[in-house]
Formats: structure tokens, C-alpha cells, sequence
């Protein structure tokens, strides 16, 4: 009697992992084998180096090895006893890639100080790694996280997020995305700082005491300034009347002196500050005014 070879439903054809040890692959079956001279089988696996070190034996399910990245591929041979009578079927070939453990990066320095209700670019990370992802911004130390969410079919989406500008203070965010392959951790990015300070103030000018005609004042026209960010520049004006303004001078000294004063009378300067980082807006002091009294 010569019967058919024996057979079987397909195994699974293909699955895609991250690196991990233990091993993160679902395991192959061969199920439902038919035909042969027997109901008891022989199953050898083999993979693409040839055949794997086991004992041909009663095994039907294989776990595949997932602890270095690449591309392997799997199959079984299944055979009756004596192997002399030829019983022989090979089933269809599993393909497993194994990709690197996912990473979600921070694709440039993003860390920045602005002005209160400034504007910012969306902070932005890139994930890397199989399947599809959901993902969450989180406020390091907040109390009403995520910030946000968000999913998509695949890592080559860039995340991104809009953070508020409308309260002062250092705000740490951090990205966590959780990859649908198998064996794949959710990761989390590294910390991007948006620091939020207040808009530049400058400070009063003090009224220097009256001077002849002819004469300076002994000491500089004088301010500081606080918050703001980057660099200052100072614009310092004469008032000739209310609607005529002078400017006299502009750069990042706080300090201005008029130099000799003539013919007498009142004499009004103030100054500008103007932050070059972004969102600042300009402060402006008061109105100082030096008086210039006739020679005795």
C-alpha cells in the first residue's frame, strides 16, 4: 500500500520583532498534520544555517531566537517512522525580522528660554522602531498628565507638541511612545527644557542734582533690568517736547551721560531696553529730568 505523504495546514508565515532576550517571537506550529503511514510524526526544524541543533522528536512548535537583530527563516520537516518508507512533507517557510530595541530621539537641541506668551516651534521627537505606535508628552513633576497623546500606523511619523508659554517657570517635557511589535518596550525620550521668564523691566532713573550752564552731571544717567532673555540693547532719548524724540545713543551700555549741558533749563532723557531673545518685549524707564540753572 503506498499512501499519500503526510501534510499540513501552513505555518505562520511571517512576524516581525524587536531584540529581546528572552525571546519576544511568537512561537511556530505546525497543526493539523494528515496523511502518512501513521499518526505519529517526526518534526525536524531548520532554519536558514540548515539544521537546528535538537533532536528529531514529537516537537511541533518552535520558539525562535530573537536576541540579535536580522532576518532568519524557519521551516519543518515532517516524517513517519521508518524513514525508510519515504513519509516525508516540508512545510511552508517562516520569515522572523528582528529589528534593534525602538528609540525615540531628540533630533536636535530643543532646549530654549523665551519670554512669557512668546512663541516657540513645536517641540519634536523622532521614534524609531516596528509596528504601529501610540504615543504621550508628559510634564516631568505635573500633575494633570499626559499633556498630550496620539497614535499612528508606523514610527515614521514625527511627534510633536505645542507647549504653553503663558506661565513662568522651567517645564520639562518628555516623550513616551510604546511600540506594537512584539517584544518591543515603550521608551521614552530625554528631556527637552522650555524655560519661561518674565518680559524685561528697567529700573528707575534717579534725578541727578541741578547743574550750572555749561556743566555736566557728576555721575551717569544709570538703570538695570530684569528678566528677559539674550542680549539687551539700551536706546537712550532725549525728550525736546512730546512729540519729538532724539535718539542719542543704542547699544548695551546701561549707563548715559549728556556731557555738557547749554543754555539752561530742563533737560529729559529716558531709555529703551529691548531683549533680543524671543517673545521679550521692551520696557521703557520714566523720564529723568536734569536741570541746567543760569551761571552766577
Amino acid at each position: 500500500t503506498v499512501n499519500p505523504d503526510p501534510s499540513t495546514d501552513s505555518i505562520l508565515p511571517s512576524q516581525t520583532v524587536c531584540t529581546a532576550t528572552p525571546s519576544a517571537a511568537t512561537s511556530i506550529q505546525v497543526i493539523n498534520p494528515t496523511g502518512g503511514i501513521s499518526n505519529n510524526y517526526n518534526y525536524q526544524w531548520y532554519n536558514s544555517s540548515g539544521i537546528i541543533p535538537a533532536p528529531t522528536g514529537t516537537n511541533s512548535t518552535l520558539l525562535p531566537e530573537t536576541s540579535t537583530p536580522g532576518t532568519e527563516t524557519y521551516y519543518c520537516v515532517i516524517t513517519n517512522n521508518p524513514i525508510s518508507a519515504g513519509c516525508e512533507y516540508t512545510t511552508n517557510t517562516h520569515t522572523i525580522t528582528i529589528t534593534p530595541a525602538p528609540s525615540v530621539d531628540i533630533p536636535f537641541n530643543q532646549d530654549t528660554t523665551i519670554c512669557l506668551d512668546g512663541t516657540i516651534p513645536d517641540l519634536q521627537v523622532d521614534p524609531n522602531g516596528p509596528g504601529s505606535i501610540t504615543w504621550e508628552w508628559n510634564l516631568v513633576g505635573g500633575t494633570n498628565n499626559p499633556v498630550d497623546t496620539g497614535s499612528a500606523p508606523d514610527a515614521s511619523t514625527n511627534i510633536s507638541y505645542t507647549a504653553p508659554t503663558n506661565q513662568v517657570g522651567i517645564f520639562q517635557y518628555e516623550c513616551k511612545v510604546t511600540f506594537s511589535a512584539g517584544g518591543c518596550t515603550e521608551e521614552t525620550s530625554n528631556i527637552i527644557t522650555v524655560t519661561v521668564v518674565n518680559h524685561p523691566t528697567v529700573s528707575t532713573i534717579l534725578t541727578p542734582p541741578p547743574i550750572c550752564e555749561g556743566g555736566s552731571i557728576a555721575n551717569d544717567l544709570s538703570v538695570t533690568s530684569n528678566g528677559g532673555t539674550g542680549t539687551p540693547t539700551y536706546n537712550w532719548f532725549e525728550v525736546t517736547n512730546p512729540n519729538n524724540l532724539i535718539l542719542l545713543t543704542t547699544g548695551i551700555d546701561s549707563s548715559f551721560n549728556p556731557g555738557p549741558l547749554s543754555p539752561n533749563g530742563i533737560y529729559e532723557y529716558y531709555v529703551e531696553v529691548i531683549y533680543s531673545g524671543n517673545g521679550c518685549q521692551p520696557d521703557t524707564s520714566n523720564t529723568v529730568q536734569i536741570t541746567v540753572n543760569p551761571d552766577p
